[in-house]
């Protein structure tokens, strides 16, 4: 579960924090960090093709709802050994292109 230290940089990734909890403790906390740390009322989830993130996903999706929290897209990475080796890069960096030409394009009509 994102246990990669090169995570733990700051200056790279000054946003990302780490939760370790079964999937329905993990949203309260989630949906606390994203409501009244960051004020964030609108986000795209990226999860991995497995049973354990695709039940996570669901989890924070229907409390992202009870809370008013509008998930704008989803979008799944098919590669399983992403989360161990970063070999696969480019598909995460993708996702994140695709999720910003989604954003921008439906918010600048």
């Amino acid at each position: 579960m994102c246990s990669s230290a090169e995570l733990s940089n700051k200056e790279e990734y000054p946003t990302f924090g780490r939760t370790f909890a079964v999937d329905s403790q993990v949203g309260p906390s989630v949906v606390s960090l994203l409501r009244y740390t960051y004020n964030w009322t609108r986000v795209a989830i990226i999860y991995q093709d497995s049973t354990q993130w695709k039940s996570l996903k669901e989890h924070l999706v229907k409390e992202f709802e009870k809370n008013g929290i509008d998930v704008s897209q989803e979008y799944m990475l098919v590669n399983e050994a992403f989360y161990f080796d970063l070999k696969n890069e480019e598909e995460f960096r993708a996702a994140l292109r695709k999720i910003k030409e989604k954003a921008r394009s439906k918010y600048m009509k």
